[in-house]
């Protein structure tokens, strides 16, 4: 099957308009990669949890069929705390440290969503530069992208994504190993500094509301246990 190719003419007006969407597209690629890769680790802890009393860690089932039943991100990880509640009550440290991970990571789905729904488009006859389009993305979301620099939003969250990632494997690498258990985990102490809710904090929208239309919350988060 040959796949279709568009040539370059068709798909932008000038080489100032394909430089800019391409590296927009670079940006959002790994924004979404980053997501997935750390949604990916995250799904390992919870079959890790899920199987444990099978002797077999990466059994598909059950753990595999009960994270797969739930279709959105926030549910698998709403799911993942209410399991590592039950089988890491022995283990307060660890319990912690993955809290920490999964209440970090719904905070960054509002700047993960800012990159899935955006919208935006090339100003050809002025900066000649991506710009986000008010009228089509929500209100809040066009605010902030523009107070914050969707480049530099972008940046931050790519690294927060890799660091939690890096954070979390390290949650797994204890799971894999028992022993270490038995001995304080500095490593876990020593959680990474994420950058892009500072970012937003130091750079905030000159009109952070819009009468008749509100801040999208970013995914719900489970309550910790008390």
């Amino acid at each position: 099957m040959d796949l279709p190719e568009l040539p370059p003419e068709l798909l932008y007006s000038s080489p100032e308009e394909k430089e800019a969407v391409e590296k927009l597209c670079l940006q959002l690629g790994r924004v979404n990669y980053h997501w997935n890769v750390l949604h990916g680790t995250l799904q390992l802890i919870f079959i890790m949890l899920v199987n444990h009393r099978d002797g077999d860690y990466f059994l598909a089932s059950p753990g595999m069929d009960l994270w797969q039943a739930q279709k959105s991100d926030d549910g698998q990880r709403s799911l993942l705390k209410l399991f590592a509640k039950s089988y890491l009550k022995e283990d307060q440290e660890l319990w912690n440290a993955l809290v920490w991970v999964l209440d970090e990571v719904g905070k960054l789905s509002t700047y993960r969503n800012d990159a899935t729904h955006a919208i935006f488009f090339f100003a050809e006859e002025t900066s000649k530069a991506i710009k986000v389009n008010p009228l089509l993305t929500a209100f809040s979301r066009a605010n902030r992208l523009r107070a914050t620099g969707h480049n530099d939003l972008f940046t931050c969250l790519v690294y927060d994504l890799f660091a939690l990632d890096h954070y979390a494997t390290k949650i797994m690498g204890i799971l894999l190993a028992p022993i270490a258990r038995d001995h304080p985990n500095a490593s876990l102490q020593r959680r990474p500094k994420l950058l892009s809710a500072q970012l937003v904090e130091i750079r905030p929208p000159e009109n952070p509301s819009r009468p008749g239309q509100t801040e999208e919350p970013p995914d719900p988060q489970p309550s910790s246990p008390a």
